[in-house]
């Protein structure tokens, strides 16, 4: 049972969607909002879309950063939040 939670950690911290997460407030781009409890597991890409493959098992912890604004889906190609794919 450890490992397996060893292992969802390195997954949640490792997503590639957290490579466009800033720390900083002022850092976030159009159509972002900065959080200092945003979740990993709610912010769709538009890989994830695209491939109807939506179904992320994370665990629920907090994650300081820019999240995309209702409506708008992370382009992870680019790293920003665009309104469709």
């Amino acid at each position: 049972m450890k490992i397996i939670f060893a292992i969802l950690l390195i997954f949640v911290f490792t997503d590639k969607t957290m490579s466009f997460r800033t720390s900083e407030p002022d850092g976030c781009g159009p159509n972002e909002t900065f959080t200092t409890c945003g979740s990993a597991c709610s912010e769709k890409n538009c890989e994830e879309v695209l491939t109807s493959s939506y179904k992320r098992n994370c665990l629920q912890v907090c994650i300081i950063g820019c999240f995309c604004n209702a409506g708008y889906i992370r382009n992870t190609s680019i790293g920003k939040c665009v309104k469709s794919c």
